[in-house]
């Protein structure tokens, strides 16, 4: 382990300061963080159970955010690429029956092999 000398020499490759990401036109703040810096030869793993703010942070550091969010804060970038495995978005299937489960058309479904 390095000691804080070691440290305050680093290369900082990432800071936010005072930030947060808030639902445009509301006061809804989905993720707020107070200080993340990090430093050459550092590596940030994010793990947490759903709805824990994982991909909020993710966009505030990589500054891809939806449309309807707002970004308030400083965030510096001292490095040419940030690396990141995305989600998977769901994949919607069309289908012949584009109103839902027959249950939702108000229909009995039908057995295999009717």
């Amino acid at each position: 382990m390095g000691n804080q000398a070691d440290i305050s020499r680093a290369t900082e490759l990432l800071s936010l300061e005072n930030s947060s990401l808030c639902v445009r036109g509301s006061s809804q703040v989905l993720l707020e963080i107070p200080e993340l810096r990090i430093c050459s030869g550092e590596r940030l793993v994010v793990t947490g159970p759903s709805g824990s703010g994982k991909s909020p942070l993710l966009s505030m550091i990589t500054g891809r955010w939806a449309a309807q969010l707002d970004y308030a804060g400083t965030r510096s970038i001292g490095c040419e690429r940030i690396g990141y495995i995305p989600r998977p978005r769901p994949r919607c299937f069309a289908s012949a029956d584009a109103a839902g489960p027959p249950a939702a058309q108000g229909q009995r479904p039908r057995r295999p092999g009717s």
